[in-house]
C-alpha cells in the first residue's frame, strides 16, 4: 500500500541521514504523514507535508469568502486530511470546503 511504501522509503532516508523529509505527494501525505512524523521524531528529522502547507497557503491569500476547493485523488480527498487541516486553521471554512477527485482519477491529469 501507499503507507507501507512510504514507511520503507522513510526508513531508507533515515539510514542515509537526511536532514529533512518533504512529502511532495498528497496521497502519501494523506495516507502516512502522521506515521512518518512519528517515525522520524527520534532522529530529529522534520517532516513537511503538502497538506498542511497547502491549507496554510490558502489562508495566506486574501479571500472574499471562505470557500476553498481541493482537487485530488480519491485517496487524498477520501482521507479527509484537507478538511481537518483547514478546520484547524478556521472552523468556519471547513463547512464551505469543496473537494473533487473525479477528474484526476479518470485520467484527466494525463492530458495536461
Amino acid at each position: 500500500t501507499v503507507r507501507e511504501y512510504a514507511i520503507l522509503i522513510t526508513d531508507f532516508l533515515i539510514r542515509k541521514k537526511v536532514k529533512m523529509i518533504i512529502i511532495a505527494c498528497n496521497t502519501v501525505a494523506a495516507a502516512a504523514e502522521l506515521q512518518l512524523i512519528q517515525k522520524c521524531k527520534p532522529f530529529h528529522i522534520p517532516v513537511l507535508g503538502v497538506i498542511d502547507s497547502g491549507a496554510k497557503a490558502a489562508f495566506s491569500q486574501p479571500m472574499r469568502s471562505k470557500k476553498i476547493g481541493v482537487i485530488g485523488t480519491l485517496a487524498t480527498v477520501g482521507s479527509g486530511a484537507y478538511e481537518l487541516a483547514i478546520q484547524e486553521l478556521d472552523p468556519e471554512a471547513g463547512d464551505k470546503l469543496k473537494t473533487s477527485s473525479g477528474w484526476v482519477d479518470h485520467g484527466g491529469g494525463n492530458n495536461v
